[in-house]
């Protein structure tokens, strides 16, 4: 796009790794295991949608549970966000009936749907410490 200017200029030229470090946008994440000693210690939950095409069911969106020991994972299908807290309580009597245990911590990514009044008092309620991740980090 530069006219009279060679590629051997461009060959010439150091960069300087610590350049190059300090303009990554975040540095990678260690892998780590989980440090959950049992079920539903830790749960990651999101609410993703709406997606452009429905399901087959027609819904819009779906919420996911992840257990952080067991790495079972939870997926349901709702139309509105509104359900969000309907499916978040029939994934706790879910697990809780098959696992006789209540979760500790629920881990989020600080969306708006889970720092609602609704959620707030059923945190409260179920005795539930909520966690909210940093934004956009996928871990």
């Amino acid at each position: 796009m530069v006219s009279g200017l060679s590629k051997e200029c461009f060959s010439k030229i150091d960069l300087c790794e610590g350049c190059l470090l300090g303009k990554m946008p975040q540095h990678p994440f260690p892998i780590q295991h989980s440090k959950c000693q049992n079920p539903l210690q830790l749960v990651h939950n999101d609410i993703c949608g709406p997606s452009p095409t429905k399901s087959i069911t027609g819904s819009h969106y779906f919420i996911s549970f992840v257990d952080d020991y067991s790495h079972f994972k939870v997926v349901t299908f709702l139309e509105t966000k509104v359900q969000a807290t309907w499916a978040f309580k029939n994934d706790i009597r879910l697990r809780e009936n098959i696992i006789q245990r209540s979760i500790q911590q629920l881990q989020t990514n600080g969306g708006c749907e889970y720092c609602s009044r609704a959620f707030n008092e059923l945190y409260q309620a179920q005795g539930i410490r909520h966690r909210i991740s940093a934004p956009h980090t996928q871990q």
